[in-house]
């Protein structure tokens, strides 16, 4: 338990709520329409009891209003166009651990990297060795004992092994061992027969002693975006190896990319901050010359200031790269990370959006929402792709079902406090629901859309729902005036109420599936015909009964004129949301 990586791994090990917008906007939604649900149910129940004195035509009235307002299917789609994207993005090797990650991603505004990995392709090469002192000719035999005892296998230690490995040299006998951490930012074996060898980074192995001279040295390759470590035996600096990272081909198209999408992209790396901005520089990155020692940030105040002003961050300890995330989240952002090592951990948990690399640690994977099967930052525009296919589909079906839910809600309203019979059948809901909700939004779920997501989940949804379920309400109460006005029975007060939320209904079938593809034009002529079909053909199933040829102009009429009513209400709606919702609700 007091190894290093467990302690950093022991610390995510907690269950962390997703932070989806449409699934918390879902769950707000079922939440208060449960709360209404009841007491407006027994209301409706009692007045249509006293209207009717039929227990049989109450309960058949309540159960229509009860009906109308459950968004049912709402949960049911939403799940389904997660899947597909889940399915979708395994073509792309990447795993999904999470659903709600695929929506995460696309929100996301801040990008978190490492460098290792995700700009370069994680292998690295040895470029130089400079010997600094000549008290060692046998440097290369000690090298390779100390990569055949250290073992590693991270990428720097790789390239090293990689060039001392094939040596031949005696073997040398091993005292103690010092094993690499992320946070001392070297390793070390203590020989029998030459003491205590050291490597790691110049400004930690040497400490005090890294002179200027040295000094120069490292800051003039680490501007050339080169990694330098330093080999000391007994605290003398005998060597300092050049090693270089290997751009990925990619990169540069993936950086332009989030860029393009208003994506701020910042790099996190254990390495020196001069060499990380040089290598990002070089991948194309914007701001890559803004960087940051991290071992200057001595406490969160400085880290929350640093984060809003520097672009790349060097020398970052495990504990700091939790901070820095933590931070961007307390100023407002979406989070996404990426890493692949047991020290980016405590960060791939804290982001809103955690992605590993197939080829890191299995901690890393473990905590991550997403892997990239093939290690490979490419696929992440096409995961960025699916999430805003996955968002605006739910959004364009969510108008269509809360727009019923709304005007449900009002409608029972209204009857509860009216003196008449609630002019709708349980069957009248189903057959309009089936034909401009339940199958066009399962068809608009699965469309491609490539649309840039903007603002808040529930208001773009309300702010299109409240118009259509205000416009239905406006048109039943036009209907049932007229009701009143010609004396009508039931039964036709009830068919031409039913034409009416139809007529409605296609209307706000029609403004969501805007723009009018081949696909979505020959689904809105469906459910007009099937509608038709229903009316003429399944009367009595459906509960219809033939008109007088007044009501159906009249119903024309209402037809005509509501179109514009739908765009007047809509135009006051975005009005009232931009008044009255705050900036932050409003834009996130």
């Amino acid at each position: 338990m007091d190894n290093y990586v467990n302690k950093i791994t022991s610390q995510a090990k907690y269950i962390k709520k997703p932070n989806s917008q449409i699934l918390n906007s879902i769950n707000t939604i079922i939440k208060y329409i449960s709360i209404c649900l009841i007491p407006l149910g027994i209301l409706l129940f009692l007045q249509q009891y006293n209207i009717a004195g039929s227990i049989r035509e109450a309960v058949i009235g309540t159960v229509a209003g009860i009906i109308g307002m459950i968004p049912s299917g709402l949960v049911l789609l939403t799940t389904i166009v997660m899947s597909v994207s889940v399915i979708r993005l395994s073509k792309y090797n990447t795993l999904v651990q999470e659903m709600a990650c695929v929506e995460m991603l696309a929100r996301v505004d801040v990008l978190c990297l490492d460098k290792t990995g995700t700009i370069t392709e994680g292998s690295m090469k040895v470029d130089d060795v400079h010997i600094l002192t000549d008290d060692y000719d046998d440097f290369g035999c000690i090298m390779h004992n100390f990569c055949k005892v250290i073992g590693d296998n991270n990428p720097t230690f790789c390239a090293v092994n990689e060039k001392f490995k094939d040596i031949k040299c005696n073997d040398y006998s091993v005292k103690e061992i010092i094993p690499f951490s992320s946070a001392r930012k070297y390793s070390g074996v203590v020989f029998d027969e030459f003491g205590k060898v050291i490597m790691g980074a110049p400004e930690f192995v040497l400490g005090n002693t890294y002179d200027e001279e040295l000094k120069f040295k490292v800051d003039e390759y680490s501007a050339k975006g080169k990694r330098v470590v330093v080999v000391c035996i007994n605290d003398k600096a005998v060597a300092m190896i050049v090693i270089g990272d290997i751009i990925r081909k990619e990169a540069k198209e993936t950086l332009e990319f989030f860029e393009e999408q208003g994506v701020i992209i910042k790099i996190i790396s254990g390495d020196n901050p001069v060499t990380v901005s040089k290598v990002a520089e070089d991948a194309g990155l914007k701001n890559a010359d803004k960087w940051m020692n991290a071992t200057e940030l001595k406490s969160d105040e400085e880290i929350y200031e640093a984060v809003k002003e520097y672009t790349v961050f060097g020398r970052v300890t495990p504990e700091q790269k939790y901070k820095i995330i933590k931070a961007l989240k307390e100023q407002g952002h979406t989070v996404g990370m990426t890493g692949d090592g047991a020290n980016d951990v405590m960060a791939l948990k804290e982001s809103d959006c955690s992605i590993a690399m197939q080829s890191g640690s299995d901690a890393a994977r473990n905590a991550s929402q997403l892997i990239l099967l093939d290690s490979n930052f490419a696929s992440m525009p096409k995961i960025v792709a699916e999430g805003r296919r996955t968002i605006n589909n739910v959004e364009r079906s969510a108008v269509l079902y809360l727009s019923k839910t709304i005007y449900s809600i009002i409608l029972c309203l209204i009857f509860i406090f009216i003196s008449l019979a609630y002019p709708f059948q349980p069957i009248q809901f189903t057959l309009i629901g089936a034909l401009s909700i339940g199958i066009p939004s399962f068809i608009l779920g699965l469309q491609p859309n490539k649309n840039l997501v903007r603002g808040n989940f529930l208001v773009n949804v309300l702010k299109k729902a409240v118009p259509g379920g205000i416009m239905v309400v406006l048109n039943i109460v036009a209907g049932i005036i007229l009701a009143n006005i010609l004396n009508l029975s039931s039964e036709h007060i009830s068919t031409m109420c039913t034409i009416l939320m139809a007529v409605a209904s296609m209307i706000i079938l029609l403004d969501v599936c805007r723009p009018v593809n081949l696909l979505r034009g020959i689904m809105i002529l469906c459910f007009a015909v099937c509608f038709i079909i229903a009316l003429n053909y399944m009367e009595g199933i459906f509960g219809i009964s033939i008109l007088k040829i007044e009501i159906y102009t009249f119903i024309a009429a209402c037809g005509l004129i509501s179109y514009s009513v739908y765009t007047c209400i809509s135009l006051l709606v975005d009005y009232f949301f931009a008044r009255n919702m705050s900036n932050d609700f409003y834009l996130n």
